[in-house]
């Protein structure tokens, strides 16, 4: 379906990214759907599991257009390049990566590659 037919409420006040995880469309994704979300509401996808500065900065950039890259001894086995340095370059710090919390609290065993953003 081409993004120009879809029909959003210019009010909606979440919305949640999980297609192509290349850094091109990943950025793309995210530049469309921040402008379609309410302000206070919440912005969020999957595949983020950490910071820029989490990881090799030369890795990420040479595999931008690779869905997943595999790590050994990496709580995730590996980790989607172009979703950390989109979802980086545009929120930094800002954003909220499960990946770093506790969700045992929630009941919840382990860990999530979830980010979120209020808007």
């Amino acid at each position: 379906m081409q993004l120009k037919s879809l029909k959003i409420n210019p009010a909606t006040l979440f919305f949640f990214i999980d297609a192509d995880h290349t850094y091109n469309c990943v950025k793309k994704d995210i530049e469309i759907w921040k402008t379609k979300v309410k302000p206070g509401g919440i912005l969020c996808g999957h595949d983020c599991e950490g910071f820029l500065a989490d990881f090799n900065i030369e890795i990420i950039n040479k595999n931008l257009d690779k869905d997943f890259v595999h790590l050994e001894n990496f709580i995730f086995g590996g980790f989607h390049p172009g979703v950390v340095k989109a979802v980086g370059e545009e929120f930094g710090n800002s954003v909220t990566l499960w990946s770093h919390k506790d969700l045992t609290e929630h009941g919840i065993s382990g860990r999530s590659s979830i980010w979120s953003i209020s808007l």
